[in-house]
């Protein structure tokens, strides 16, 4: 037996010593694809670790990120592969994060750490990349009025779910933007919709297609209350373009719907009651009602019918008191209702992403269902509304969170 545990530990001793041999030959290469962009411009802060295990290092490897103070992240993906550098096989593991400056300034990045797993068996180690610094210049001036706040070009399309509808029928009408931009932190236009319309905005939509490929879609329900033929104008967005160092514009399509009467459909949509006048002749309003008849309040039933929930109610009073079922310590924990969480709302004070911070705190405090519609669109736009450089953006969302609450 103590010949094993010295054979053991001897292997044991060796698998650390070729692990710590090996990690020595580690190293992190890292690159930043623009060292000086513009604020809202989207950049590729790529890092590849090069490990001599010869086993899967992504199961092993935990990065430990920069806090990226002053950027926001777009997008990351991590995939792995194996190089052969000085006659030396590396297991290499890349992450590809794309970042959008949010302020301008000289921003810091902290060198990337990678980690071995505390849990191998293996002698954990680590490697750290070298630490850049980002120069992020502010956007020229002047900034056109119908700037959208992206950095890179896009494409724009605006459609409606039908081009021909009903009095009272509601539709969508929807503008879809594709491109290259940071395009989460977009603001919706203002768009002049016919006066005849009732116009209600849905919460809008972001998705990153690939890389810095992202989509936004903004919609907006639509109620026609009168009949005619109407048409949403075309309208001009425009962007910065940093390869030109000018802001360059595109184009809506207009769109044309045609409403109907719908005369029938309206009418069945809003029941009247009927006039007391027209009530049949049989039905009784008055004394005849047996809770409404004078000799029923002289009756044992009316006397049971409402001393019984007041005894009841002094007996679950009592138990909780003596059962300590009421205890303060219970309610303590209790999340912030609907009725509180206007009150917090309106006693906000900030601006852009203190704003949008104090929101995501309250929200998170909560009792609301977080992970159900239209609760869990509004936090993802919470989110992505950190990294949006436009003030009036957390205003937009506050009032549109109290919109929700009420």
């Amino acid at each position: 037996m103590r010949t094993f545990i010295v054979v053991a530990l001897t292997i044991f001793i060796f698998v650390g010593v070729v692990h710590a041999q090996d990690g020595a030959n580690d190293f992190v290469e890292v690159e930043v694809s623009n060292l000086n962009p513009y604020i809202g411009e989207p950049f590729l802060y790529s890092a590849r670790w090069y490990s001599a295990e010869a086993s899967d290092v992504l199961d092993k490897v935990a990065p430990i990120w920069p806090t990226f103070e002053g950027l926001g992240r777009v997008s990351e993906t991590y995939t792995s592969t194996v190089e052969r550098r000085n006659d030396i096989l590396y297991s290499v593991v890349i992450i590809d994060v794309w970042l959008v400056p949010i302020r301008r300034g000289t921003l810091s990045i902290e060198p990337l750490e990678f980690r071995t797993s505390q849990f191998t068996l293996d002698e954990p180690y680590s490697v750290k990349s070298a630490a850049f610094t980002v120069l992020v210049q502010d956007l020229p001036q002047p900034i056109p009025d119908d700037f959208t706040g992206t950095v890179g070009p896009f494409t724009v399309d605006t459609r409606v779910s039908t081009e021909t509808s009903e009095v009272g029928m509601p539709f969508y009408y929807e503008m879809e933007l594709v491109g290259s931009g940071g395009l989460q932190q977009v603001v919706s236009p203002e768009i002049e919709f016919p006066s005849e319309w009732q116009v209600i905005q849905d919460q809008p939509e972001y998705e990153n297609v690939s890389g810095t490929v992202n989509r936004r879609t903004f919609r907006w329900r639509i109620v026609p209350m009168q009949a005619g033929n109407y048409v949403v104008e075309s309208f001009s967005l425009s962007y910065f373009d940093p390869e030109t160092t000018s802001y360059l514009s595109v184009n809506t399509s207009s769109v044309q719907v045609s409403v109907g009467s719908g005369s029938d459909i309206v009418e069945s949509q809003f029941p009247t009651s009927p006039a007391k006048q027209d009530v049949p002749s049989w039905v009784e309003y008055q004394s005849d009602y047996w809770l409404g008849g004078a000799g029923f309040a002289t009756t044992v039933s009316f006397w049971i019918l409402w001393f019984v929930p007041i005894i009841l109610f002094v007996v679950m009073w009592l138990v909780v008191r003596v059962r300590g079922f009421g205890r303060r310590t219970s309610w303590s924990g209790r999340k912030v209702g609907k009725r509180g969480l206007r009150r917090s709302i309106n006693r906000l004070d900030g601006r852009g992403q203190t704003l949008v911070e104090q929101m995501i705190t309250l929200l998170n405090g909560s009792d609301l269902s977080l992970d159900e519609e239209p609760w869990f669109s509004f936090r993802r736009d919470l989110e992505q509304a950190r990294y949006a450089p436009d003030d009036g953006l957390g205003e937009i969302l506050r009032q549109r969170f109290l919109g929700l609450v009420r």
